[in-house]
């Protein structure tokens, strides 16, 4: 049963760094999409395991709960790491903040601008970001569109013309442009 305890405390703990991610910016950054970093996170959970996060107990000896509460330690940072290395794209799009440059860029290139509307605390935003990953769909979008973010984190005024000239009414919402600022249709 201690075994049983301790691995749902394990899922506890880790549940809650899952509904703070959104909240602590820095934690959306942890991961880094290369296989040494899933490998890395992976031997800090077997470390994590080997030193007794699931099978010693806090009821043992001084130094059996300091090595278990390391353990725990561990197998939470590497399962966090895992699971960031998971939800990270490959490949991230390079993004233009300014919608003046962005059009005037597009015209220049001959390209359309792509508008993806996002806001820091929108979980679906982040998981869009996965698809804009995707190698196929990177080298689309690359290929045809400038993408322009357009962050409506503060959902003030200001955001709210901004989502309203574009049409955006949810979040995400992507909107494909000419760069002479004609809806075009997608591709």
């Amino acid at each position: 049963m201690e075994w049983v305890k301790s691995a749902g405390g394990i899922l506890l703990l880790l549940g809650g760094l899952y509904f703070l991610k959104p909240l602590l910016p820095f934690m959306r950054h942890v991961a880094v999409p290369e296989l040494w970093f899933l490998a890395a996170s992976i031997a800090v959970i077997a470390a994590g395991l080997v030193l007794g996060a699931i099978h010693l107990s806090f009821h043992g000896a001084t130094a059996d709960r300091l090595r278990k509460g390391l353990g725990i330690a561990l197998v939470i940072a590497g399962a966090f790491a895992a699971w960031s290395y998971k939800h990270t794209p490959k490949h991230k799009l390079p993004y233009v903040h300014d919608e003046d440059a962005a059009f005037a860029r597009a015209r220049a290139e001959g390209k359309g601008v792509m508008v993806d509307f996002s806001a820091t605390w929108c979980v679906p935003c982040g998981e869009l970001e996965l698809t804009f990953g995707d190698d196929d769909v990177f080298d689309q979008i690359t290929k045809s569109f400038v993408p322009l973010k357009l962050d409506v984190s503060a959902d003030d005024d200001t955001s709210a013309a901004l989502r309203s000239r574009y049409h955006a009414g949810t979040l995400p919402s992507v909107v494909y442009l000419s760069g002479d600022r004609r809806e075009e249709p997608c591709r």
